[in-house]
């Protein structure tokens, strides 16, 4: 049943286009070294390896990235099934674990964008690393050790918040002895000198690759940077809420409302009063100290919410159900709860299915947006004189219907889509996002207006618009100064890209 159900959700995954940061990961800047991307985030690992499967397969044909999405997916999938198990959960306990993170909303992102594919691949090296430390933990074998080390090493080049995995390590140890006696114990610790050994060699170069930078938020255009410690508290919170309530779109606190405290007390009474019946109380330290772990490195450095940062947490919640499940068929009434839990199951996917699907044909009409603007500007521009200039307006820069998920379009990428495709390397692109205010509307209605007049036709200069999902050329000389007037009048509304321009330049 739950390869049927995966595969019909991962099935329609497979022709998503590619949208937004996918152009910047994919289509390097040449300038750069191969360990570095233009979005400035310090994860060698995942740059080389997507700089490599691009230069061997190019990104006009989706299907190979979005295979790897899915294998990467049903990779974590299995490999929670066996933590979960080697932890002490029964199957029927494993497969709930999996059952709750498969299914989950919140997956939206990993799923359906490829960008996001880092996360899944830290997931994994993330899970490989505990098995690995639980097989050493059970044969003190250095060569278990050695693989686990060199999997928190990849964890490390993909995410750099997976520095944390040590502590996930020491919950765990926590959990299978039951209690603290062991970690006063010197020989306990040298499990963990590879790990240390790593975090430090990661951390080295970490700084020496401008790590002060990013920490004060001056690189990445200031989206990631250490924000201060009064911001923390709040974030956990946060995300902890959205943990929580899977099927309520992102939420922050200001958007917490009544019935959302509700919800949140009664489940909050429901997991106590299980616990305490069943004694779970190890349990649930370890699943809380995996989510707190998790969580601080993102709340601390991140300024927005985004479902993709939950899905790495998230394993730490998968677990504990999965424990908790376990538990409850177990206990002298366990036929009764294992109905129950079975119902809650069912009614569990059904709706996560059901959400990610609609989550789904967002994405899908974000990715085929994106192509659509792709192709109607090489259509309407096959020929560039040196040094032209593409003025591309009222192009769109994420979808968020009301009440749904947030799917990227263009927020970036598009000089790397529009480069990769054949535009010229000596163009440069002045790129104008669509936005519901009344300066927009009337930019877009004057240049409509201006393109029925008749006049000579611009050289050097093109000017695209994007209205109604068509994308139409004005070559008129009045759209020009148009679009000179509104620059000047609204600056922040215009970024003038070059290919391989710096993700934090772009951005100012």
């Amino acid at each position: 049943m739950l390869l049927v159900l995966l595969g019909c959700m991962l099935l329609p995954t497979l022709n998503l286009g590619f949208v937004a940061d996918d152009f910047f990961l994919l289509v390097p800047d040449v300038r750069l070294p191969v360990t570095q991307s233009v979005d400035d985030l310090h994860r060698p690992l995942r740059n080389v390896t997507l700089r490599l499967i691009a230069s061997r397969i190019g990104i006009q044909h989706v299907l190979p990235y979005r295979l790897l999405v899915a294998a990467s997916f049903a990779a974590a999938l299995a490999l929670l099934f066996q933590l979960t198990r080697r932890l002490g959960a029964n199957r029927f306990g494993a497969l709930a674990a999996v059952f709750v993170l498969a299914f989950c909303p919140r997956n939206h992102e990993v799923l359906y964008w490829f960008a996001a594919w880092q996360d899944l691949v830290a997931a994994v090296a993330v899970l490989f690393a505990c098995l690995f430390f639980l097989d050493f933990r059970e044969t003190d074998r250095p060569f278990c050790l050695g693989l686990a080390a060199i999997a928190y090493l990849v964890a490390l080049g993909f995410k750099e918040t997976t520095a944390v995995l040590p502590a996930l390590l020491v919950s765990i140890d926590f959990y299978r002895e039951r209690s603290t006696s062991s970690f006063w114990r010197r020989p306990f610790w040298k499990a963990y000198l590879p790990f240390a050994g790593i975090l430090l060699l990661y951390t080295i170069y970490f700084f020496w690759q401008s790590g002060f930078a990013s920490l004060a938020g001056r690189r990445a255009g200031g989206y990631y940077g250490f924000h201060g410690f009064a911001g923390v508290l709040p974030g956990v919170v946060r995300a902890l809420i959205n943990i929580a309530l899977p099927f309520s779109t992102g939420l922050g606190l200001k958007d917490i409302r009544l019935w959302h405290v509700a919800v949140l007390l009664l489940e909050s009474g429901v997991l106590l009063l299980l616990v305490w019946r069943l004694q779970l109380w190890p349990a649930l330290i370890l699943s809380a100290s995996w989510l707190i772990c998790t969580l601080l490195p993102t709340v601390a450095f991140a300024v927005f919410n985004a479902d993709r940062y939950l899905f790495v947490p998230m394993l730490g919640e998968a677990i504990f159900v999965g424990l908790l499940m376990h538990a409850l068929v177990m206990s002298p009434r366990g036929r009764k709860y294992s109905i129950a839990a079975f119902i809650a199951l069912a009614l569990y996917t059904s709706a996560g299915i059901s959400q990610l699907m609609i989550s789904r044909e967002q994405w899908r009409k974000a990715g085929m947006e994106v192509a659509l603007v792709i192709r109607e500007t090489m259509r309407l521009c096959p020929i560039l004189p040196e040094g032209s200039e593409v003025d591309v307006v009222n192009i769109t820069y994420a979808l968020h219907p009301r009440g749904a998920v947030l799917s990227a379009v263009f927020e970036n990428g598009l000089s790397e889509a529009l480069h990769a495709n054949g535009f010229s390397s000596s163009a440069r692109i002045l790129r104008n996002f669509s936005t519901p205010d009344s300066e927009q509307e009337g930019l877009v209605n004057e240049l409509q207006k201006c393109a029925n007049l008749a006049a000579g036709a611009l050289t050097k200069r093109i000017i695209l618009i994007e209205v109604g999902g068509q994308v139409r050329k004005l070559d008129t000389p009045c759209v020009a100064s148009l679009v000179d007037s509104d620059r000047a009048q609204r600056p922040s509304a215009w970024s003038l890209l070059y290919s391989g321009q710096s993700f934090a330049s772009r951005f100012r």
